[in-house]
């Protein structure tokens, strides 16, 4: 339901608003946060602590593809695509090894990405002169 919510909320900000680019992939957060909790409700619910971040990686890994789509930049793509791995590896392994491999994967890939991010802001910057 939240991520439908998201999409009726992205479609309504393109059509009737005339809005696009990132602002359709604002209600998305709003997934993100409530299937974080859902999430984390289920897996504590059946006593599966172990369970947990490989489901936030999944989640989060989820909540990256329409914000792609949304604001067309396909890195976020593959930032999705790895934390699903993430996940997927996570649920695999089973417990303990598989919420710790599932955690470090998802801090790795979350890393990397704000990394080559900001690298590529400072590669912009340094490009474009400065004004006065």
């Amino acid at each position: 339901m939240s991520f439908f919510g998201a999409v009726f909320a992205s479609l309504t900000l393109y059509w009737h608003l005339d809005l696009s680019g990132i602002a359709l992939a604002l209600p998305f957060l709003g997934f993100l946060l409530i299937g974080l909790f859902l999430a984390s409700n289920i897996v504590i619910n059946l006593h599966r602590p172990d369970l947990l971040l490989p489901s936030m990686a999944l989640v989060v890994g989820f909540h990256f593809l329409p914000i792609a789509f949304a604001a067309g930049f396909r890195p976020f793509y593959i930032l999705g695509a790895a934390l699903i791995v993430a996940a997927t590896v996570g649920f695999v392994m089973g417990a303990p090894m598989g919420g710790e491999a599932a955690g470090f994967m998802a801090a790795g890939v979350l890393w990397l990405a704000s990394g080559i991010a900001i690298r590529r802001d400072w590669l912009a910057k340094s490009k474009t002169p400065a004004t006065a």
